[in-house]
């Protein structure tokens, strides 16, 4: 999701996710009715057979790289634009999902709260800066996660980070690390 100071996130056309998403076995559908191909013609044509074209075409099967290209080589179109538009729609038809969304918010949340919750533990004085730069940017460095938004706020938040995390790991003085981190961030 874009994010924009001041602009209601709902606004932005960007943000807006189709209601009905479009199987781009339909928009080929369309593409052969509009050349006066048939199903059956254009199933000889490509060597698929017309029951699964027909389920392609009304969108009961995916567009495989193999059909895209298929698609391709007989009406010109480039097999690309089928595989992205197939990628698109199963995006769209998964984040729609409510059980799946909710299990994906369930992953996008854990490993970063479990995180947060291992350094509040330790709350020394140095870490206090850490803590409150999470605090007053938890709602971007979540956006982030969720939305793998390509910002550079939330990038260079993400490589602090991480660089936090790998530093963490190979510790083996606490008490040096948490004085040393202060220094960096504090």
């Amino acid at each position: 999701m874009i994010m924009i100071k001041g602009i209601d996130p709902r606004m932005i056309a960007n943000n807006l996710t189709p209601s009905n998403p479009v199987h781009p076995g339909e928009m080929i559908k369309d593409e052969i009715e509009y050349r006066g191909i048939s199903q059956k013609k254009l199933a000889a044509q490509t060597g698929i057979s017309y029951t699964v074209l027909n389920e392609v075409l009304n969108g009961k099967r995916p567009v495989s790289t193999e059909y895209a290209l298929l698609f391709e080589a007989a009406l010109g179109i480039e097999a690309r634009i089928w595989i992205t538009t197939q990628a698109d729609y199963d995006m769209i038809t998964a984040k729609s999902n409510k059980t799946f969304a909710q299990r994906l918010e369930n992953v996008h949340y854990c490993p970063l709260i479990r995180w947060y919750n291992e350094i509040e533990k330790f709350n020394p004085i140095q870490f206090k800066t850490v803590i409150e730069t999470f605090t007053i940017h938890k709602e971007t460095i979540i956006n982030y996660f969720q939305n793998r938004l390509t910002n550079a706020s939330a990038k260079s938040f993400n490589a602090k980070i991480k660089a936090l995390r790998s530093q963490f790991r190979e510790i083996q003085n606490i008490a040096f690390f948490i004085f040393r981190i202060g220094n960096l961030y504090g």
